[in-house]
């Protein structure tokens, strides 16, 4: 366990489960926890959390795993607070974000059907975080850049044609430079 990070374990009764659990939320939103404040304490300025429950023969243990925001150490931002979505993702792992999100719209739109939105809006956001990183294709983030610009003009008019297009540019695009980079 990092030294930041706060572990909470309870052992409960089973009908006092949803209680807890009830307590944990109004300790998210802020609310009076009525003989839970480890919740409160613990769960103020969270980042992530991780909650595992195990039932025994006669009692549930109940761990609750707290990383706390982040706080900025620039001097330029005292005190600012960067949470863990604010955070730089490491390249590797935006770029593992993004395959799944590819393959979606890739599959939609060989059956000539409209990729969702949701997977578009990730891809979009990721490919553009992507071509951040210095040092891993830089060449091919103007020509990646464009054919990004025209796949979300595509989406956003509804024009599937267009939409292949511009994903065949995107792949084509991704393929040389992993050829090149990878």
């Amino acid at each position: 366990m990092k030294e930041s990070e706060k572990n909470l374990e309870r052992t409960l009764a089973e009908a006092e489960l949803a209680n807890y659990l009830r307590q944990m939320a109004n300790a998210l939103e802020g609310q009076v926890t009525e003989g839970y404040d480890e919740l409160k304490a613990g769960l103020s300025g969270y980042a992530k959390f991780e909650l595992k429950i195990r039932r025994t023969k006669e009692k549930v243990l109940v761990k609750l795993k707290v990383k706390p925001a982040l706080i900025s150490k620039e001097p330029s931002d005292k005190g600012a607070i960067e949470t863990a979505e604010d955070a730089k993702p490491k390249y590797k792992t935006l770029k593992k974000k993004m395959k799944p999100a590819f393959k979606a719209i890739a599959a939609s739109i060989s059956k000539d059907e409209f990729p969702d939105a949701l997977s578009v809006k990730s891809f979009i956001a990721d490919s553009e975080a992507m071509m951040d990183y210095p040092g891993n294709g830089n060449e091919y983030y103007a020509a990646f850049r464009e054919a990004l610009v025209n796949f979300a003009e595509a989406f956003e008019n509804r024009n599937l044609v267009l939409i292949k297009e511009s994903c065949s540019t995107l792949n084509q695009l991704k393929d040389e430079c992993h050829k090149r980079y990878k």
